[in-house]
């Protein structure tokens, strides 16, 4: 994802960026859309990805049995069709024909925002037992709808310099 545009990040709350999927991976993507899709693997070399991500409504749950369900809201549906027409139209604008573009059923990635700041945790990323931390996505107050590696390197640089201090130097080897 070298390249991309946050011209409706703000906005819209979609990013757009290229992402190139292995064949492998293309490959279940075609099985998991339906049998109809499978001839299409044949011209694999022959296609470019473009990747609609979007900052998603905050809903679904969390489960006993570690079970997720997060659903598709109409919001989150709106923001992915308005990000696909405007990869369809870069596409067809860029030489492709319409019935060559294939826009894949949306995956999760990145969760987020299922213990927040504020909620589950305190502004020191502790929860209500006490010397248990959470330092992760699931602490953001909002899904980023982009990768969360820096922010969470950030969170997790914080919390270490917060536990460094309240427990007198006592970690700084770890850290």
């Amino acid at each position: 994802m070298t390249v991309g545009t946050l011209e409706h990040y703000e906005s819209d709350g979609i990013a757009i960026l290229p992402v190139f999927p292995n064949w492998s991976q293309f490959l279940l993507f075609l099985a998991f859309m339906g049998p109809l899709n499978l001839p299409n693997f044949s011209k694999f070399r022959r296609y470019s990805g473009i990747m609609v991500k979007i900052r998603d409504e905050i809903s679904g749950e969390i489960i006993r049995g570690y079970t997720i369900s997060k659903p598709i809201t109409a919001a989150d549906r709106k923001r992915l069709d308005k990000g696909v027409g405007i990869v369809k139209k870069v596409l067809e604008k860029a030489g492709a024909k319409s019935s060559d573009v294939i826009a894949l059923d949306p995956l999760g990635a990145h969760p987020s925002a299922s213990c927040r700041i504020g909620e589950a945790v305190d502004s020191n990323l502790a929860t209500r037992i006490n010397g248990l931390y959470c330092c992760d996505a699931s602490v953001f107050p909002q899904a980023l709808g982009l990768p969360t590696v820096w922010t969470i390197v950030a969170l997790g640089k914080r919390l270490a310099r917060h536990l460094d201090n309240h427990h007198g130097g006592k970690y700084e080897s770890e850290v």
